[in-house]
């Protein structure tokens, strides 16, 4: 996982159940930025509870939120 200094710091410090729930968080943003065109090599881990929330990096300024649940992302996005 290829990520921001300051997640990978985090990364370090952290139980490794909370480490495999953001590897497979970030392995979802990864899928999404093929999508979108952005590069998630940089991407910082702004928040994990309750949902992830990561920072694309300076340059595009693009957030993006990562849910385990699909239905209650789906909500998320229809209240926004």
């Amino acid at each position: 996982m290829s990520v921001g200094t300051r997640t990978g710091t985090l990364l370090k410090t952290i139980s490794p159940a909370r480490r495999l729930d953001i590897a497979a968080s970030y392995e979802a943003l990864t899928q999404a930025c093929v999508a979108t065109g952005d590069d998630p090599a940089k991407a910082e881990l702004l928040s994990d509870s309750p949902n992830h929330l990561w920072s694309l990096g300076s340059r595009s300024c693009a957030l993006a939120i990562v849910h385990p649940d699909v239905d209650e992302a789906w909500a998320l996005i229809k209240g926004a």
